[in-house]
């Protein structure tokens, strides 16, 4: 199966089971008026999302929103950050006041 038969394929399982909501949202983004901020923000989430319960992921990116990357005590996660936060030379959830998610 090629690569776009097996996307086809994922998105077709996804909306039978009741995801179509979320792939409309993400289908109707506009990426022009998105800034480093929200980049950062955005993978943050997805990085504190990889591997747990959204429950608690949560309340770990909450934490961070607040303290900063010091909030974010899984090694891999907190090195992903910071080399997030470096190379794109993008400044820190705590030092730039990004809003709540």
């Amino acid at each position: 199966m090629g690569l776009l038969s097996y996307y086809k394929e994922a998105k077709e399982y996804c909306i039978r089971k009741g995801y179509q909501g979320e792939i409309d949202i993400v289908e109707s983004r506009v990426l022009d008026d998105q800034v480093a901020d929200d980049l950062l923000r955005e993978f943050v989430f997805v990085v504190c999302n990889s591997g747990m319960k959204n429950q608690v992921a949560q309340g770990i990116f909450n934490n961070y929103m607040k303290h900063g990357v010091s909030a974010i005590r899984h090694p891999g996660k907190h090195d992903a950050i910071v080399r997030a936060e470096s190379e794109c030379q993008l400044p820190s959830v705590k030092t730039s006041g990004l809003p709540k998610r």
